[in-house]
């Protein structure tokens, strides 16, 4: 897996230039990050001022230079104008996985134009970064995201658990989408005598390994093992605890871990140390695994939820002592 964004990254198509976002894009970035027609499938808090944005762009730029994502702004050509971001985050090196996200000006959007930024990023994740799968969690009800998924051969794969949720999507439905691509097994020789700017249409490059269907995809996932139980994100400056549990306990840091980095965590007081002491300041650690039983009528889901609970009733994570609200946990 290639995981090297320096020089950055440009990338170009028929209308637009995919560039490395800087300071002067502030305006533009405060808009996404506000606007309530944009933010309705977006899980992130809504932007209040303009230092927010000041501070996101800083963090979004030194991931780049830390090879811990990459993220485009999409400029309209000819003018340049910044109608929308596209990135590939939440990269799982072991496993040669990345999550793609994009956001798109309401004005700009049905015009087909994100769909020429996602073709330019998957063929990067794929041909550059040597990628073999790309994940998208969406939001039920998202259907314009549905079908541009859907248009560039992605699955779907299932639904996700209330135990795997974060704090503010709970109660919401949220959907995985996966692509798993041959192009990682192409040979180089093969690889480079393609073209670079016009690529062929995406069903040509991304074409899964193996057409399954939506209830086979399912079936897989459950038969995966995952190491399941109660985790805590620990402050080491000052002893502060976010308590949680999840059915997959790998996975959910993953997720903690992008958007407290990304700045967009749904916990205020946990994401103001983290931005403030950085990740170095914080370890995450698992308190206690759920084995699976061997009887197939086992509750999970209320099994971590009360094995949760007690931890919450033994450490009392609120106040000086955790980034949890009494009430709301």
């Amino acid at each position: 897996m290639n995981l090297q964004f320096s020089p950055f990254p440009e990338r170009s198509s028929e209308r637009l230039q995919l560039r490395q976002m800087n300071e002067a894009d502030i305006q533009e970035i405060f808009f996404f990050h506000s606007d309530e027609r944009i933010q309705e499938f977006i899980y992130r808090p809504k932007a209040e001022t303009l230092e927010d944005i000041r501070h996101f762009i800083k963090k979004v730029i030194a991931g780049i230079s830390n090879n811990e994502w990459i993220y485009w702004v999409l400029g309209l050509k000819p003018s340049g104008q910044v109608i929308g971001t596209i990135c590939l985050w939440n990269i799982v090196p072991e496993e040669n996985k990345a999550e793609i996200g994009y956001e798109l000006h309401p004005d700009f959007q049905g015009k087909g134009l994100m769909q020429e930024a996602v073709v330019e990023v998957l063929n990067y994740g794929f041909e550059h970064m040597q990628l073999h799968e790309i994940e998208a969690y969406l939001q039920g009800g998202n259907s314009r995201s549905l079908k541009l998924l859907e248009r560039n051969n992605f699955h779907f794969v299932r639904n996700l658990s209330e135990d795997e949720k974060m704090e503010n999507e709970k109660g919401l439905e949220v959907v995985v989408y996966t692509l798993k691509t041959a192009w990682c097994f192409l040979s180089p020789k093969f690889r480079n005598n393609l073209p670079r700017r016009r690529p062929p249409p995406s069903s040509f490059f991304f074409k899964p390994t193996s057409m399954k269907t939506r209830k086979e995809l399912k079936e897989e996932y459950k038969q995966k093992k995952f190491k399941m139980g109660v985790f805590q994100i620990r402050n080491t400056a000052n002893g502060k605890i976010f308590l949680g549990s999840s059915n997959n306990l790998e996975a959910i840091w993953n997720r903690h871990r992008a958007q407290l980095n990304f700045g967009g965590h749904p916990n205020p007081d946990l994401q103001a140390d983290w931005k403030t002491i950085g990740e170095q300041g914080f370890v995450y650690e698992i308190l206690e695994e759920l084995k699976e039983q061997d009887d197939t009528t086992t509750d999970y889901g209320r099994e971590l939820k009360a094995l949760e609970e007690m931890y919450l009733e033994e450490l009392q994570p609120f106040g000086e002592k955790g980034y949890h609200r009494v009430g709301l946990k």
